[in-house]
């Protein structure tokens, strides 16, 4: 991030206003100033102006500051503008939303033109200084290429006598780079705290199918390539976090074939990757706490191999939407097709999420754990009820042989230096 604040997009409809606030960033804050009077002008110049910060109004007509921002981020050569939005609606729940959709902060309408630029730089100077002290990072796990194989653990809060100091033993043990921690709805409750935006994972019903809700308190993502390190690296967590946690469920994950799932299909294909990944994954412009935090959306998927293996070579491609044999997607296939009916971009807004699946077996059972991180839930929940079916009545043909068997929502904090930053459960 630069370190001076010097060049800046408006965003105003309002003639007036615009006027006031270019003439107050331009004369008193001494920033070279792009006023647009719309979004769609501001969409069409923003490239060519190229601005460290945009200055945004909220309430527009045609396209509004939150419509405005979705599109940014959907383009990898705006996605990572900084944006800072304008309104008179000033609720605390209502910035709070505002901050979720990623902008850095909130000015409230009306402002005084003689501090709205050092209102504006002082935001610009606070997330500077969190970027170079190093808060607002990510869990390395998240973003990076996993490695070869994984474990899986989930726990359930048993004792909280010592549930402070078991959370403590937790920030020593996550490690940066091969590590990823969430934290459910109930472990958050437990120490009295909030997170905006984490909530139950919601139970759903299809034709002939269920899609089951099973909180847990923590979940724990284990990185590498060595089965036995990840096995006693599992062991040493377990025992650290025991009696206040007790693990549930240990799974183990590996790649297979490059990439592919075990039914041999290609996934993941529209994967957003590298900086666009971090946009739609990893939360920015949400205040100190929540900077470089994720929610994460985790379901334990079990194949039917023998049901799969009943259809015929074009029965399976119709069900995933793709060839096997070149992973080309299928123009004509039927609606039920899993690419249809997830198809990110076909949403409004767009259904954006990073997804980090592995295949998973245990005997002779397997299938995939889903792994879909996001700035918040929302766009997991899109694509969850439409391959359910409860919007056009056309469930995802996934469903004809593979079923979930677990589903849980959690946050997975940020870093602080190479340690977890639990600020907000106050630890």
């Amino acid at each position: 991030m630069k370190a001076a604040l010097e060049k800046l997009m408006l965003v105003e409809d309002d003639a007036d206003i615009r006027t006031v606030a270019s003439m107050s960033l331009e004369m008193v804050g001494g920033l070279q100033v792009r006023a647009c009077e719309s979004g769609a002008v501001a969409i069409t110049t923003v490239k060519e102006f190229a601005p460290q910060l945009i200055l945004l109004d909220v309430m527009m007509p045609g396209m509004s500051g939150p419509e405005v921002l979705r599109t940014l981020r959907q383009d990898p050569e705006t996605f990572a503008i900084p944006v800072v939005f304008m309104t008179a609606k000033v609720q605390a729940e209502e910035i709070q939303a505002l901050k979720q959709l990623g902008a850095l902060d909130v000015i409230a309408k009306p402002f005084d033109p003689m501090t709205l630029s050092d209102q504006v730089k002082a935001i610009w100077e606070r997330t500077r200084r969190q970027t170079e002290k190093g808060m607002g990072k990510p869990q390395q796990g998240i973003l990076q290429p996993a490695g070869k194989l994984a474990r899986f653990m989930v726990f359930t809060l048993r004792d909280d006598k010592f549930l402070r100091r078991a959370l403590v033993s937790l920030k020593e043990l996550a490690d940066q780079r091969n590590t990823v921690v969430g934290i459910g709805q109930s472990l958050v409750l437990a120490m009295g705290a909030k997170v905006v935006g984490l909530r139950t994972f919601p139970e759903y019903a299809g034709k002939g199918f269920d899609v089951p809700s099973m909180p847990y308190a923590l979940w724990v993502w284990l990185q590498g390539d060595d089965e036995g390190e990840l096995l006693h690296r599992g062991r040493r967590l377990a025992d650290e976090l025991a009696p206040t946690f007790q693990c549930e469920r240990s799974v183990h994950g590996f790649t297979h074939a490059e990439g592919r799932d075990l039914t041999g299909y290609v996934d993941g294909t529209e994967n957003p990757t590298g900086e666009k990944g971090r946009a739609v994954g990893i939360l920015d412009g949400a205040g100190e706490t929540l900077d470089g935090s994720s929610f994460v959306a985790v379901q334990q998927w079990v194949h039917d191999f023998d049901r799969f293996d009943d259809l015929s070579q074009s029965e399976q491609d119709n069900s995933i939407g793709r060839k096997k044999s070149n992973n080309e997607e299928i123009d004509d296939a039927p609606a039920s097709a899993h690419v249809k009916k997830t198809a990110q971009e076909q949403f409004s807004p767009p259904a954006f999420i990073l997804r980090r699946s592995m295949p998973w077996s245990e005997g002779d059972e397997g299938g995939l754990m889903f792994i879909a991180f996001g700035r918040s839930f929302d766009a997991f929940d899109t694509q969850m009820r439409s391959m359910v079916g409860l919007d056009d009545g056309i469930p995802d043909a996934l469903f004809r042989f593979t079923r979930p068997i677990t589903g849980a929502y959690f946050w997975c904090p940020p870093m602080m230096g190479d340690r977890l930053d639990l600020q907000l459960l106050g630890i």
